[in-house]
């Protein structure tokens, strides 16, 4: 008896011992940061060696639950010697290390953040019970080389909260592994919700070799999963096997998918006032897939850039330019992200045949490396017809955005090289319908008069 009893003194002493070792390193850690944490005294972050030390102590097991961080400024880790060899995402699953308190941003970007490897990568890998806000994202790139989710934010997220976040970048793969998942915002969200927020994003796959792979604009989730307010631009560089336009399940509230080529897949997802433009994504060309018809309406480009389209203060709508989060409207992503591509009416990213414009609004410029196409101010000209994907892009500050149409083959039908309509022979084709099996080459000439004889 008195042994045992010896015993559990020991036993006692040595829990306290640890007890007091964890409260002494969890009070280092802390002490890193001014303020106490508190929602009116949050902890400051205006550094790379702050995101270090964030990083590290959530990876070493502090939740940081029931606590507050403000990032104070801008930072850029495109000269850091402490993120030298890549950024380490904050959280992890090997005993379940997830950041669990609330990252305000403050209307401040990080810039240049670059994670490679294989796993659930993403600034914060593991979010739980945790709230992100008012950060901007900026020039991301996360490159897996073996199977992973990759997200511009979250990698993994269950009951929390994201708002007024901007993520611009790429996420790209290379390499084999049997199965990829890319998402602008959280890779895999449970019970979590996204608001006032904007992905501008290029998923880049092309050197990769998958069995599987898929894209959500915003995030995949379960049926819990709420997207309201938020914006995306989305380029696929290679084939994917599935793509969500904003989320593969749950509700999307008031959102806009302003350009992707991805082919939509079927989904589970619940749209509502939620729109598509159907010249600069291809989601109008799959509609057999659409079962979120009815709350995912297909605009052109003009209609949607007419400055009225939601009506909601949570929208700001300028004419000539895509609607943007007002959360957000007022940072680089967003004013690039809404400058837009207007094709000829009759043209859609899958299938241009014709010269178009480009909105150069707010300091936005345009470029391409195609030979094929030349841009000029706010006017593309297409020097060739090469039936093949050409990229152009735009830039402002330091952000780009990556978009791919499709340029017809130079052949009959085009506005470069319309069917000419010359005889009562060639109306009467016309008004015969042989011409109805060439719907992506609808333009017709008239190149001289035509007397009609016959009834």
């Amino acid at each position: 008896v008195c042994k045992t009893y010896i015993d559990l003194l020991y036993m006692r002493k040595i829990l306290f011992n640890l007890l007091v070792l964890t409260l002494l390193c969890s009070s280092n850690v802390m002490a890193q940061f001014s303020g106490a944490g508190t929602e009116s005294d949050p902890y400051l972050l205006s550094s790379d060696q702050d995101l270090q030390y964030l990083a590290n102590s959530v990876n070493a097991g502090t939740s940081f639950s029931g606590k507050f961080f403000l990032q104070t400024a801008d930072i850029n880790l495109v000269e850091s010697q402490i993120f030298s060899d890549g950024f380490t995402p904050i959280g992890g699953f090997d005993g379940n290390r997830p950041f669990s308190g609330t990252y305000d941003g403050g209307g401040h970007s990080i810039s240049k953040m670059v994670i490679n490897g294989v796993g659930k990568l993403a600034m914060f890998s593991n979010l739980q019970n945790g709230c992100i806000k008012n950060l901007n994202l900026e020039n991301v790139n996360f490159s897996a080389n073996g199977a992973s989710n990759i997200s511009g934010l979250v990698a993994v997220a269950g009951n929390s909260t994201i708002s007024n976040v901007t993520v611009s970048g790429q996420l790209s793969a290379s390499g084999e592994m049997p199965e990829l998942y890319f998402a602008g915002m959280v890779g895999q969200a449970t019970r979590t919700s996204v608001s006032g927020s904007l992905c501008m994003f290029t998923v880049d796959v092309e050197n990769a070799q998958f069995n599987s792979s898929e894209v959500a604009g915003i995030a995949k989730g379960d049926s819990y999963t709420k997207i309201t307010d938020c914006f995306v631009s989305t380029f696929i560089r290679g084939n994917c096997s599935a793509y969500y336009p904003i989320v593969d399940n749950g509700k999307a509230t008031r959102c806009l998918v302003a350009e992707s080529n991805g082919i939509p897949s079927e989904l589970a997802a619940i749209y509502n006032n939620c729109y598509f433009d159907r010249q600069n994504t291809i989601v109008a060309e799959y509609p057999i897939q659409q079962t979120f018809t009815d709350g995912f309406v297909a605009k052109t480009t003009t209609e949607l850039t007419s400055g009225s389209l939601f009506g909601n203060a949570n929208w700001t709508e300028t004419a000539g330019l895509y609607p943007r989060p007002t959360a957000v409207a007022s940072t680089n992503a967003a004013i690039l992200a809404a400058a837009p591509v207007t094709l000829n009416s009759a043209d859609c990213i899958a299938s241009v045949g014709s010269n178009f414009t480009v909105s150069t609004a707010n300091g936005v410029a345009w470029d391409t490396e195609s030979s094929y196409l030349q841009v000029s101010g706010n006017n593309v000209s297409l020097l060739a017809h090469p039936d093949s994907l050409v990229e152009i892009y735009a830039y402002r500050s330091n952000l780009v955005k990556n978009l791919g149409v499709f340029v017809l083959g130079d052949q009959p039908g085009t506005e470069g090289n319309p069917f000419r309509i010359s005889t009562e022979e060639d109306l009467l084709a016309l008004s015969s319908g042989n011409y109805s099996d060439l719907q992506d080459y609808p333009y017709f000439l008239v190149d001289s008069d035509i007397v009609v004889t016959s009834n």
